[in-house]
């Protein structure tokens, strides 16, 4: 009995260890190589970048650049932000597992090796950030806390 309470619980363990890493990227700042990451560049010129993992669609990461530009925009004192520069990339991974088969010959087992393909989208802007409505045609003007919130409602984000 102890042992199949045992083996239930491992089961459990590796699901639960399993389930976590199938998430689509949380809107987090950058760790192990997924989330936002913004730098100022001048007074009113940030980069910002967003990073997805392998199960994230392209549209959420540009998406959540989009929120953290939105954001970055509002703390630094800004109202509305146009983008200067953006790309789109998507970052190609593959890796290599080694297994014993599951046929064992005489005395030892030989292996199995499998080849997984991975690909994470990783969306980039540079913004230039305004306190008001230029008066000068500048592209498309982002209303930041419009899209903020915007964006918040559509992935069902809390307000921070």
């Amino acid at each position: 009995m102890k042992k199949q309470l045992l083996a239930l619980t491992a089961a459990m363990a590796c699901t639960g260890l399993l389930s976590g890493c199938l998430m689509p990227s949380q809107y987090a700042p950058m760790r192990n190589y997924d989330g936002y990451d913004d730098t100022r560049l001048q007074e009113n010129v940030f980069a910002v970048s967003f990073a997805g993992n392998e199960v994230t669609g392209q549209q959420r990461a540009q998406d959540f650049a989009l929120l953290r530009c939105a954001e970055v925009t509002l703390v630094s004192g800004f109202r509305y932000f146009t983008t200067a520069d953006s790309t789109q990339t998507v970052r190609n991974e593959s890796y290599q597992t080694i297994q014993p088969s599951p046929v064992r010959y005489n005395r030892y087992h030989s292996y199995e090796t499998s080849t997984t393909l991975t690909s994470r989208p990783q969306s980039g802007l540079t913004i230039v950030c305004y306190q008001d409505k230029p008066d000068s045609k500048v592209g498309i003007l982002y209303d930041a806390q419009y899209l903020a919130k915007s964006i918040r409602a559509k992935y069902n984000l809390r307000t921070p």
